[in-house]
């Protein structure tokens, strides 16, 4: 018989909910907040409950079966399932990496097929609904902005006045400290009372509305 490979890391022999957390923290300056939340999340509920007190040189293919199996029975959603599996194959590629154990036994098991939902937008007497619906709202010049330009609801609410050009119809948009930054051009015209207004806005036509400006910044919370 051919005998199974053992790993002598230091990590090997210690919790699978120690490896998690150093991991975790490996991960983390290289992490964006709202990502490290994502993985932090799924180590927390679902991993270390369910794994955490094996060693990690003991954990088998049998055992991911069993978390999956153990999530479904608890009415966790399939996406889930597939985010705490994607999370526990990271961590443990980066096991095998640093040759602290000698195989990723999470990709033994398949990642749970998600189901693709039709991408569905609003139609244009939508928006002019929504926008009628939002325009006493104190978020109303937010919702101007993210129909307008596109942008993400986080990068929305990290805006500055110092991202805004009026001149040139542009929303400037850092993704990370440090990294390049990305535009959103954002169409500006004139409303029936000569203000400017956003494309959004323009498209309830004869509409009398706030002008983008000050007010969408403090829409945003600044």
């Amino acid at each position: 018989m051919r005998r199974r490979e053992e790993a002598n890391g230091e990590w090997s022999k210690k919790p699978l909910a120690d490896w998690l957390t150093h991991w975790l923290e490996l991960k983390k300056p290289n992490l964006e907040p709202n990502s490290y939340d994502w993985y932090e999340r799924r180590i927390r509920l679902h991993l270390i409950p369910r794994l955490g007190s094996r060693p990690l040189e003991s954990l088998a293919p049998i055992h991911v079966r069993e978390l999956l199996n153990g999530m479904s029975k608890s009415e966790k959603s399939i996406g889930e399932q597939y985010k705490a599996l994607k999370t526990l194959r990271g961590a443990l590629e980066e096991a095998c990496r640093l040759e602290q154990v000698t195989r990723n036994v999470g990709k033994s098991v398949k990642l749970p097929k998600l189901k693709h939902r039709e991408m569905r937008w609003l139609s244009r007497d939508q928006v002019v609904a929504f926008l009628d619906a939002s325009a006493q709202d104190r978020l109303g010049a937010l919702y101007d902005v993210l129909i307008d330009s596109g942008a993400r609801p986080g990068e929305a609410f990290a805006l500055h006045w110092s991202d805004v050009y009026w001149d040139i119809s542009t929303i400037y948009i850092t993704v990370l400290p440090g990294e390049h930054q990305r535009s959103m051009p954002t169409q500006v015209g004139k409303n029936d009372q000569g203000q400017e207004a956003s494309s959004a806005v323009q498209a309830h036509d004869g509409a009398t509305r706030r002008s983008p400006g000050e007010d969408a910044v403090r829409g945003l919370g600044r």
